[in-house]
């Protein structure tokens, strides 16, 4: 999704509807952490944008030089940002090992309860037949 723009309406209602089930388990504690890092680097790349284009109209509109110190913080900011950005990257990979594991040992688990209700009900067909 391109910077500057709020997230999709399906994302936002899904991470709500995630999060009001009521339990709290270690996915949904990603998705709220997520989802307040998502909203602060999106904030900041907008204003580095807004920024931007502010430097941009000045020196083409106005033909007006730049301010170099002004220029070096928006440099900063951005190496800051694309900083925050990998970090949040590698946590979500690593996030995403550990959610995948947990996915596959509680897939497991329904398949095998899924087996057991099935043995029960057969157990229950051939029962009522005698």
């Amino acid at each position: 999704m391109p910077f500057g723009r709020r997230p999709t309406f399906h994302r936002n209602i899904c991470t709500k509807m995630l999060l009001a089930e009521g339990r709290e388990s270690p996915f949904t504690e990603h998705c709220r952490n997520f989802e307040k890092s998502y909203r602060f680097l999106q904030t900041e790349v907008q204003r580095l944008k807004d920024e931007v284009q502010e430097m941009h109209k000045d020196l083409t509109k106005h033909h007006s030089l730049i301010n170099t110190d002004t220029m070096d913080e928006i440099l900063e900011r951005s190496l800051f940002i694309d900083e925050q950005i990998a970090s949040q990257y590698s946590a979500v990979q690593t996030q995403r090992a550990v959610f995948e594991e947990m996915w596959d040992v509680t897939f497991q688990r329904v398949t095998n309860e899924q087996e057991i209700y099935e043995g029960f009900k057969s157990l229950r067909m051939t029962a009522s037949t005698l």
